[in-house]
């Protein structure tokens, strides 16, 4: 795989070294695969792309989707997640979180108002998973009232089911906390 500036990802075949390459054009490629690299893309630089403007749109009032797509093992969760602990290894979503309650906190003290409400899916092999299903509007990780383990406790759930209405896409049943 080659990353070229501009958002060009290239593709070789190991197998038929003298073919040349498939290129594909993205919005946007980040190269994370050797931080000695002189195009090395940090978590920061992949938010400072991304996720920065993000922020001005679900200020603005618009709904934001965050999505990871890609072949298992190419570093979905590491992007999206990293390593919550670490300043600089912090992943899109904790940098998202921060930066949206920063410059919300910033518009309370100017007398607005808001709501916020998060729902947090996963679509694997055809199948959808509601990741925060049995979470309800008062969990809060490392809270005393969920359980031990990092992830919220599971419940019940009705089938997921993705519809399409003229306002937009919707899951039916699918759990938002606010």
């Amino acid at each position: 795989v080659e990353v070229r500036p501009g958002g060009t990802v290239i593709l070789h075949d190991p197998q038929k070294p003298l073919q040349p390459g498939r290129a594909f054009r993205c919005s946007f490629a980040f190269n994370s695969s050797d931080a000695s690299s002189a195009d090395f893309a940090s978590q920061s630089d992949v938010f400072d792309a991304v996720g920065a403007d993000m922020i001005g749109h679900v200020t603005e009032g618009f709904n934001c989707a965050l999505i990871a797509y890609g072949q298992t093992g190419t570093g979905k969760t590491h992007t999206v997640h990293g390593d919550w602990n670490s300043q600089e290894q912090r992943g899109l979503l904790p940098r998202l979180a921060q930066g949206l309650f920063d410059h919300l906190h910033g518009l309370f003290e100017q007398g607005c108002s808001w709501r916020v409400g998060i729902s947090y899916l996963e679509v694997y092999n055809n199948r959808l998973q509601d990741l925060f299903a049995g979470a309800g509007s008062g969990y809060a990780a490392g809270s005393e009232s969920s359980s031990s383990s990092s992830s919220p406790p599971k419940r019940e759930q009705g089938t997921l089911k993705v519809r399409l209405l003229p306002a937009g896409v919707f899951v039916d049943n699918l759990q938002e906390i606010t």
